[in-house]
């Protein structure tokens, strides 16, 4: 079973629930690491699911700030999603590390 280090995903967060990854088929995802960083002026709230399973709901990030979570070791199956959205579009960056298991 190979299993490969990969960045997952990065990008900005919008204000509507995007996907932002999808597990391949035949593939399983270990969600190892995730940053969220606002670049506002202003504290900014952020949702985000893995799977289809809040693991932040409506968390506010304060005004050029950051969370990080670098031991997440979060699986999530073939075909699965990593969805997001923040209360304003385009300042909510994200960064996503993990392995690919197939």
């Amino acid at each position: 079973m190979p299993v490969v280090d990969t960045r997952i995903c990065k990008g900005s967060l919008t204000d509507s629930n995007a996907t932002l990854y999808t597990s391949p088929s035949g593939t399983k995802t270990l969600v190892k690491s995730l940053i969220l960083c606002n670049s506002s002026a202003a504290a900014v709230t952020v949702t985000l699911k893995l799977a289809g399973t809040d693991i932040l709901a409506g968390q506010s990030i304060a005004a050029n700030d950051y969370l990080s979570f670098s031991v997440l070791d979060q699986l999530i199956d073939a075909t699965e999603l990593i969805e997001g959205l923040a209360s304003v579009t385009g300042v909510i960056r994200y960064y996503i590390s993990g392995k690919q298991i197939s």
